[in-house]
């Protein structure tokens, strides 16, 4: 008996996560942790971003996704009003959100 192989066939589910990605703006962070008593997410930034953004936060497998504006973020305590690449900021945010949930600017 001769076995045959197969080649894998691209699932349709990469090609939608490649394209619902494209829709979702500019990744600018990541979230690293989150205080649910003060609804505070610590986000590592890869990106700019300041009070008055627009951001959609979005989890391909934790199932969050919801659009926020930036009002309030702080480093070590203290108010800010932009963040760049590098910086940890702690961010009040309006629901829950889980490790690894990206941040992207809308």
């Amino acid at each position: 008996m001769v076995k045959k192989k197969v080649a894998k066939k691209k699932g349709k589910k990469e090609e939608n996560v490649k394209s619902e990605s494209e829709n979702l703006g500019k990744e600018v962070g990541t979230i690293v942790n989150y205080f649910d008593h003060v609804e505070v997410a610590v986000v590592q930034m890869i990106g700019k971003m300041k009070k008055g953004d627009k951001v959609r936060i979005y989890g391909l497998n934790t199932g969050t996704d919801f659009e926020m504006t930036i009002e309030n973020m702080q480093i070590n305590h203290k108010d800010i009003d932009s963040a760049k690449k590098g910086d940890d900021v702690g961010l009040k945010v309006d629901k829950k959100v889980k490790r690894n949930d990206k941040i992207y600017l809308i």
